[in-house]
């Protein structure tokens, strides 16, 4: 696996998740932790679902590997292509409208608490119907973005999702000329998730055309290829299903909790999934390509998986552990302006901590499925998802009696421990660390550990305010973490060196 593939990606994804903070703060501006806010993110649930569902994860983990598969074996990759593309984009069509005509019924699905407000209720009823369509344009970009990381492009495919959160800051701006009431505030920003959705689409197209992909519309739906896509598609989406359903069980649980709550949930969950997206994400995109073409000439992806796992020690790990200690500041410093006040960083800094748990296992678990879905292996992972699924739904449903809301971010956390020990049990099979694998694990560990230490002692001698406190405990941490990682972790220095010269 090339480094410099994954840090691309990361440098791309970091400029998509700024935009997304740049969209979130304009959202936290506008709407706070509110009821308004409440409706808007839930009605964003449903097609962010579907997203997972139909679009991205399972063209990541199933359309991937069948199209690398295509190609490597010669077995005519431009029918596949235009049988799939006819295939996907005509479920995603059929969803959409779906969408539009269920949408009272959706939201008494994920959030029937809403139905006590009857104005929450008919707001979120509104979001629904105005975003369901965006379904069919992140599925376009889900395969054009799937269709560029087959040839290892990974940049472009990465930082598009920036026009798609310009689309909702342009529209939530210009709002506030056309209306002074968070309720229209909430739909110019629903408008602006089509937008942005569209944005994202012709923008990709371009380099789609340079790549020159040969496609033909002849349909065959006995091609080789997709078979292994609907075995895999399947599977994928079962499993992602599960994982999506804990977030449905999350806010159905939270819209019968105080107002905001699901507001409050979203701007951790967002921040937590900065180090997941370019780390954990990142990693397991550049990883599966080569993963599926070491599956292909069954050659072993024992040092592919090895130094996965080791950028996430270095990258994941320290991440969470900096959230964890500064999760207020960092909260404070990206929302705490307009109708987002001091007390609602407070109340959404534990729940950062709590979300904070899942980064490292998350991005391992990435990492696991990567390897199963390029074998074409799905029973172990949709048992993970299960269990995964059941225990955060325990969780969800008896954490909030005794914690509040942040009991949610605490079920999410600790299901995502499950899961991993579930993923690794069965990766056996296909891969064996050596010595020299696990010696370099537990140096990161040390490194991380100590760097940990360094941060605590500095945060008991503050020189900013809260709002930034982050950036003394960043340089401590930061510049304590490099110089001890090219002390004992030798061999990631000399991979520094060799990216240097290239």
């Amino acid at each position: 696996m090339r480094y410099r593939s994954v840090f691309s990606f990361a440098l791309a994804t970091f400029f998509s998740r700024i935009a997304g903070f740049i969209r979130e703060g304009v959202v936290a501006y506008l709407l706070g932790a509110s009821g308004i806010a409440d409706a808007f993110y839930a009605a964003l649930r449903v097609p962010a679902l579907l997203r997972d569902l139909l679009a991205e994860n399972a063209v990541q983990n199933a359309f991937i590997p069948s199209m690398v598969e295509a190609r490597e074996k010669g077995d005519r990759p431009d029918v596949f292509l235009g049988t799939t593309l006819f295939l996907w984009l005509s479920v995603a069509f059929t969803v959409s409208l779906l969408g539009v005509i269920a949408a009272p019924l959706v939201v008494k699905i994920i959030a029937y608490g809403f139905t006590e407000q009857p104005q929450k209720y008919l707001l979120a009823v509104k979001l629904v119907k105005i975003t369901s369509f965006y379904l069919l344009l992140v599925t376009m970009s889900a395969l054009a973005s799937g269709l560029l990381n087959t040839i290892k492009s990974f940049f472009v495919p990465a930082v598009s999702p920036v026009l798609f959160n310009a689309g909702i800051i342009i529209c939530g701006l210009l709002s506030t000329r056309l209306t002074n009431q968070p309720a229209g505030f909430a739909i110019a920003m629903a408008i602006g998730v089509i937008v942005g959705g569209l944005l994202q689409v012709v923008f990709l197209l371009p380099f789609l055309k340079k790549a020159s992909f040969p496609i033909s519309f002849k349909l065959d739906l006995y091609h080789r290829s997709l078979k292994k896509l609907s075995k895999l598609l399947l599977p994928v989406a079962f499993s992602t299903g599960f994982s999506r359903l804990t977030l449905f069980v999350n806010t159905f649980v939270a819209s019968f909790l105080q107002n905001g709550s699901i507001a409050l949930l979203n701007y951790a969950f967002r921040i937590m999934n900065l180090p997941l997206g370019l780390f954990g994400v990142g990693i397991s995109t550049v990883a599966l390509p080569e993963l599926s073409e070491y599956a292909a000439h069954e050659a072993d992806p024992s040092d592919i998986i090895a130094r996965s796992f080791n950028l996430v020690f270095l990258l994941a790990l320290p991440a969470t552990i900096f959230m964890m200690l500064d999760a207020d500041s960092i909260i404070s410093f990206l929302f705490e302006r307009g109708s987002f006040s001091r007390m609602n960083t407070y109340m959404s800094a534990m729940p950062l901590v709590l979300y904070s748990l899942l980064v490292v296992p998350a991005s391992l678990s990435k990492v696991l499925l990567a390897v199963y879905f390029s074998h074409g292996s799905v029973r172990r992972p949709n048992v993970a998802f299960g269990v995964g699924a059941a225990t955060n739904i325990l969780l969800a449903i008896t954490l909030p009696f005794k914690m509040g809301y942040s009991g949610l971010a605490l079920a999410t956390g600790l299901s995502s421990w499950v899961q991993l020990l579930l993923l690794w049990h069965g990766g056996g099979r296909f891969f064996q660390f050596r010595r020299g694998h696990i010696s370099v694990f537990w140096r990161l560990l040390m490194v991380n550990v100590l760097s940990a230490t360094a941060m605590l002692g500095s945060m008991a001698y503050p020189m900013f305010t809260i709002k930034f406190r982050w950036i003394q405990d960043l340089v401590v941490f930061g510049v304590i973490y490099i110089v001890l990682n090219l002390v004992f972790v030798p061999e990631l220095r000399r991979q520094v060196i060799v990216m240097v010269r290239k």
